[in-house]
């Protein structure tokens, strides 16, 4: 039986540094999936050291794995549908 690699994670709220880490942590371990469970986005949406929801999305869009899998966390409900 072969195990199956599902990278989860929360609370990143827009952070660049998060972000990028999580763009290398998904290269080294090649998860089948990343699940994002809340938090991903931040209902501020902007502030130091915070991607804008484009350039997230972007970094999402470019993470090399074959599944995203987002559960909307209380920081995703105003800024979720221009991020989709």
């Amino acid at each position: 039986m072969s195990a199956t690699r599902i990278l989860t994670l929360g609370d990143v709220h827009q952070y660049r540094v998060l972000l990028l880490e999580l763009d290398r942590a998904v290269a080294r371990v090649r998860p089948a999936a990343v699940a994002f469970v809340g938090d991903l986005l931040d209902s501020n949406g902007s502030g130091p050291g915070m991607a804008g929801l484009e350039e997230c999305a972007e970094l999402m869009a470019h993470l090399q794995t074959p599944e995203l899998v987002f559960v909307r966390g209380n920081h995703e409900e105003d800024n979720w549908p221009a991020f989709a």
